[in-house]
């Protein structure tokens, strides 16, 4: 799927760049202190490459994630769920906390319990959220067919003596 030719979300022209993983060169190990893991951790080898969002999403969670996504459920999709900006940075955030916490504490080891967390902490609440076919970001969707606006952003106004200046 590519999707150079799509048009973002209004709102959501800050999703430009899919494939330029924002943290790609950063260790989520390394808290920058002496004596911990060095740039290419501690067996001198650089980590893997992180995937961009859109091939992360294609590759690693939508093949792993399995739900009924129908309105007779309460639950819907939306293929084009990068032109949603909640979805998208909510999908980035998971794939943030992915990388983080899949990430063997040790050279050739397991993430042990990591994975478990990462459902029940991350994928879990941002899935009742995204999936939510009353009120989550793609519910004017369907998993067949995409909506331009589904679902109004948040309004906001200045208050009284605030001009856009300040």
């Amino acid at each position: 799927m590519t999707i150079s030719n799509a048009e973002p979300a209004p709102g959501g022209e800050f999703l430009q760049d899919w494939d330029d993983p924002p943290y790609d060169e950063d260790d989520p190990r390394d808290d920058g202190e002496t004596g911990g893991p060095s740039e290419h951790g501690e067996s001198g080898e650089p980590p893997p490459p992180r995937m961009g969002l859109l091939e992360w999403v294609e590759e690693v969670f939508a093949p792993m994630i399995q739900r009924r996504v129908d309105l007779g459920r309460g639950q819907t999709w939306c293929a084009r769920w990068w032109a949603h900006p909640e979805v998208a940075v909510r999908l980035d955030a998971l794939r943030l906390a992915w990388y983080e916490l899949t990430a063997p504490a040790e050279p050739g080891g397991d993430p042990g319990a990591s994975y478990s967390s990462w459902f029940v902490n991350h994928v879990d609440p941002t899935l009742h959220t995204l999936l939510n076919g009353d009120t989550g970001p793609m519910s004017g969707c369907r998993p067949d067919r995409h909506s331009d606006s589904p679902v109004p952003p948040l309004r906001t106004e200045r208050p009284p003596g605030r001009s856009n200046e300040q």
